[in-house]
């Protein structure tokens, strides 16, 4: 959102948190948006013999190998961005091919929450009421080895 970000985004921008970048001087919300750009789409981490996947809201796939291979689609780019699907329908199916996937984007009381081997660590901290998900290897280590 904020990589594209026009002034039509304004609204859009302050009420997902974003009021930071827009109070920015235009060089700094350039600089930001060259930052983010070069982000990549999900990433995968090995941790306690587990491997981890990583991505903004969602897997639009249920198989991770199948969405690796497509990232670079936008329409897989903007379902991963944007998607509230899984956790707006409590769709607990497993992801596989992918020991456990962090994502975010879509706010959960309480945070973390998990559905399948997919934990949403977004509690809304860019709300007066939100909080703020901070995960361990311990945590991660128990949810690697938990049934779904």
């Amino acid at each position: 959102m904020l990589i594209d970000y026009t002034p039509r985004d304004r609204l859009t921008a302050i009420s997902n948190g974003g009021q930071w970048f827009l109070d920015l001087c235009q060089k700094d919300k350039e600089y930001y948006q060259l930052l983010f750009s070069t982000l990549p789409m999900a990433f995968e981490v090995e941790i306690l013999g587990g491997l981890i996947g990583m991505v903004h809201a969602t897997v639009p796939y249920r198989d991770w190998d199948k969405f690796c291979k497509s990232v670079n689609n936008p329409r897989t780019q903007a379902t991963a961005l944007w998607s509230r699907t899984r956790f707006e329908f409590n769709d607990d199916r497993p992801v596989a091919n992918i020991a456990l996937v962090l994502v975010g984007h879509t706010p959960q009381k309480p945070s973390p929450r998990r559905l399948g081997n997919v934990m949403n660590l977004d509690g809304g901290v860019y709300k007066k009421t939100g909080s703020l998900t901070l995960l361990g290897s311990d945590l991660i280590a128990l949810q690697l080895h938990a049934r779904a």
